[in-house]
């Protein structure tokens, strides 16, 4: 029989895995569907807001990202309503 070689071992490029983490908002709201509160999966308020009579943004806390506000209406980043 022939001879046997041993294959080189070769470079293998590595793949980058990301793990994304989902976070899971719950929306409150009050009698005109506006968002009042933000919580999370375990029932914590994570953000809260409250509007003045033609809905400006009157008290804002928290920092998840949220874009519907006034009477459940998407926010206009341009027009800060």
């Amino acid at each position: 029989m022939g001879s046997q070689q041993m294959a080189e071992p070769t470079t293998l490029s590595r793949a980058t895995y990301r793990c994304v983490v989902r976070v899971i908002d719950y929306t409150l709201a009050d009698g005109l569907g506006s968002t009042t509160q933000l919580t999370d999966s375990t029932g914590e308020v994570t953000d809260s807001y409250s509007y003045d009579v033609f809905g400006a943004p009157r008290t804002t806390t928290g920092t998840t990202a949220n874009d519907f506000r006034y009477t459940g209406q998407q926010r206009d980043g341009n027009a800060n309503r």
